[in-house]
């Protein structure tokens, strides 16, 4: 009883003096634990589709500029407009831009918006009102639903028609290529521009310089030039056309050619040795075609087999559609003996 006096004067001494109580564990099973209060919760984690704030290192709008009506390739329904698309391709365009040079960056994020403005079919903004998120997301709104290389052609032919130097031509469609390449290791899309030929400078020129001389690119709608003809002539063109896209398949499948190298074949670039042509068997000798090296020197190459196959069928259909293979013409051509533009090339291989 004594000790129990002690206790509480002692305990009732410190009270006195100010000291503090004995501070209470969480553990304790006497007292019930701490409960925090439900309106200091942390919020939840944003999801990805959730908006959030812009990439600070690209400029952006509040409001989303809707699509042009009249743009040239489909891209993916509301791929535009999406505020999570916006944000995905923000944080990415800020990670693809990090460490470069700002001049680099400033170009390559032209390059993007003079895309978009050749796909959309709309004019290139002035600086003070270019959304870099939205150039950005044309081409992964592009590559989402279909392959790149008819669109990328036809940029390309876009920028020739605004004389663009070679060099420029080819710097943006690098461009291009590398931001296709930085989406699809971030699996934003399944497909890339790695594949795509990006012709030489030196090429380029060439062309240019034989820009005079040459015949305007045909249309996609090439049986609208074969109306005018009769029944038999309306079927034979369509056997020639069908006979070409046939070739065309077969030599990029079964030959060391791409695109741009079969647009460039004149006639006098084929040879098929002393067999006749009439014959085709597999006693002939392989073709041989003479494409151009990047210093522009050309070389013969040899073709296989089958690819030697198809380039005697094509030739044969050649001649009978225009009576001759003249050495100056193109071996891939249109109804009316024009070259074969590079987009039409890319739609024929697309399907």
């Amino acid at each position: 009883m004594a000790q129990d006096s002690r206790t509480r004067v002692r305990h009732d001494s410190r009270i006195a003096l100010g000291s503090k109580p004995r501070r209470r564990n969480s553990h304790d099973r006497r007292h019930p634990p701490f409960q925090r209060s439900t309106a200091h919760e942390r919020p939840p984690r944003r999801t990805p589709c959730q908006p959030g704030p812009p990439a600070p290192s690209t400029s952006e709008r509040r409001t989303p500029v809707q699509p042009s009506t009249k743009q040239r390739f489909t891209l993916e329904p509301g791929v535009l407009t999406a505020p999570c698309v916006r944000q995905q391709v923000g944080s990415f365009l800020s990670g693809w831009s990090n460490g470069q040079h700002p001049d680099t960056k400033r170009n390559r994020f032209l390059d993007l918006h003079h895309f978009a403005a050749f796909v959309l079919h709309e004019k290139v903004p002035p600086p003070d009102k270019r959304d870099n998120t939205r150039a950005a997301t044309v081409l992964l709104g592009l590559l989402r639903v279909q392959p790149g290389h008819a669109a990328a052609t036809g940029f390309l032919e876009w920028l020739g028609a605004r004389n663009y130097s070679p060099q420029t031509k080819v710097r943006k469609l690098k461009t291009l290529r590398l931001w296709a390449r930085y989406l699809y290791e971030k699996r934003a899309i399944y497909r890339h521009l790695d594949d795509f030929p990006i012709p030489s400078v030196a090429s380029l020129e060439a062309l240019k310089e034989n820009a005079s001389d040459s015949c305007p690119p045909s249309t996609p709608r090439e049986v609208d030039d074969a109306k005018h003809l009769s029944t038999e002539g309306r079927a034979q063109a369509h056997q020639m056309l069908e006979a070409r896209d046939q070739a065309i398949v077969n030599l990029l499948a079964h030959s060391t050619l791409d695109h741009t190298q079969l647009l460039e074949l004149n006639w006098e670039d084929v040879d098929f040795g002393q067999h006749p042509m009439h014959e085709d068997d597999a006693l002939a000798p392989p073709a041989r075609v003479q494409v151009p090296r990047r210093d522009g020197h050309k070389y013969w190459r040899r073709l296989v087999p089958h690819a030697t196959h198809t380039m005697r069928r094509w030739n044969r259909a050649y001649v009978s559609h225009f009576c001759a293979a003249l050495p100056d013409r193109p071996v891939f051509s249109t109804l009316t003996g024009k070259r074969l533009s590079s987009s039409r090339l890319y739609q024929i291989t697309d399907g």
